[in-house]
């Protein structure tokens, strides 16, 4: 029962929200500001009149700003990185990521994850009988469903 409860919400998770994949799977930019006294609303006005309006905002720390945002343009992001730092105080750190490299990364686990239930299916048929084959396999199956959905 706890089990088919875990695995109902893990697959709705999933399905309703995705994963929450960071900046080196999604792409985009990342600024970490100093600003003391600076509020998320200040920020969210100066990027909205940058054109950034859909720019995810944090406070993280004493006084520093984590702004994550879309835009994988480095003309554009150089723009948006020095209104930050006329506005809205030093810039900490700059991070800039493209989403092929979260793709790349994504199909290839992808692929290892299916080379390696191929390979202990064959194993355990192999070794064993293929009942216990299927039986393991759903029960990684399972537990990898379980996980993702605790994660998204």
């Amino acid at each position: 029962v706890v089990s088919a409860t875990l695995l109902v919400i893990g697959i709705g998770s999933f399905a309703l929200q995705g994963l929450n994949l960071g900046l080196d799977f999604e792409g985009g930019t990342s600024y970490e500001i100093r600003s003391p006294g600076t509020s998320v609303a200040d920020a969210r006005e100066v990027l909205a009149d940058l054109g950034a309006a859909n720019a995810r905002i944090q406070l993280v720390g004493q006084d520093v700003l984590r702004i994550r945002s879309d835009i994988d343009d480095p003309t554009r992001s150089a723009e948006i990185r020095d209104a930050l730092s006329s506005r809205l105080g030093p810039i900490e750190a700059f991070e800039q990521v493209g989403p092929t490299w979260g793709a790349d990364v994504t199909d290839k686990a992808i692929r290892a994850l299916v080379v390696f239930f191929a390979v202990v299916a064959l194993y355990l048929t192999i070794r064993l009988e293929w009942k216990m084959a299927f039986g393991a396999l759903v029960a990684v199956a399972h537990d990898i469903v379980i996980s993702v959905g605790f994660y998204s």
